[in-house]
C-alpha cells in the first residue's frame, strides 16, 4: 500500500482498528478515498486529524491491488476467527482447573495467561516432584553451577 501512496500507520495507531479497517474497506471498494468518504470512515479522535490523514491516504490502488488487498483482509479475518476459537477452547479447558488457576494468579506477576501456560506445561498433580527445588530444576528455573575443578566459569563475559 505504501508504494501506492498510502501511509495509514503515520496517523492511525491501529490500522486494523475501526477507523483503519473502514479506510481499508473503502480502498478495496473504490481504490482511492476522498475527504467525505474519509469523514464517514473515521471514528472519534481520529476525526480531528482528517486533513493529515487525507495526505497519508493520497494514492490510488489498481484493480489488481484492490483484489489482493481484499484477499489479505479476508485471510486476516479468518486467522482472527481461528484465534478466537483457540482462545475459547483454552478457556474451556482451563476452567476445569479454576482452583489451581486462582492459586497461581495469587503469585505477583502471574496472570491468567501465564497460569494457563504453567498448568499446560506442568499440570496440577505435583506428587511427581519430591520438593519445590525439584520442580524448579525441571522447569529450568534453578541457577546453574558453572564450576569445574574449583574454577568458576562466567558465561556472561565470554566472547
Amino acid at each position: 500500500m505504501q508504494s501506492s501512496g498510502f501511509r495509514l500507520s503515520t496517523f492511525i495507531s491501529d490500522i486494523f482498528g475501526a477507523s483503519g479497517r473502514n479506510i481499508i474497506n473503502c480502498l478495496i471498494d473504490h481504490g482511492q478515498i476522498n475527504k467525505s468518504q474519509l469523514n464517514e470512515c473515521l471514528k472519534t479522535k481520529t476525526r480531528k486529524k482528517i486533513d493529515e490523514i487525507l495526505i497519508a491516504v493520497n494514492g490510488t490502488l489498481s484493480v489488481h491491488q484492490r483484489n489482493f488487498l481484499k484477499m489479505l483482509v479476508s485471510h486476516l479475518d479468518v486467522l482472527n476467527s481461528h484465534l478466537k476459537d483457540v482462545e475459547v477452547s483454552i478457556t474451556a479447558e482451563i476452567n476445569q482447573f479454576s482452583s489451581a488457576t486462582a492459586t497461581l494468579c495469587s503469585i505477583p506477576g502471574i496472570a491468567e495467561t501465564a497460569a494457563a501456560s504453567i498448568i499446560a506445561e506442568i499440570g496440577v498433580d505435583m506428587s511427581c516432584f519430591k520438593t519445590a527445588e525439584h520442580i524448579c530444576s525441571w522447569a529450568g528455573l534453578s541457577p546453574g553451577n558453572n564450576e569445574s575443578a574449583g574454577k568458576k566459569k562466567d558465561f556472561c563475559n565470554q566472547r
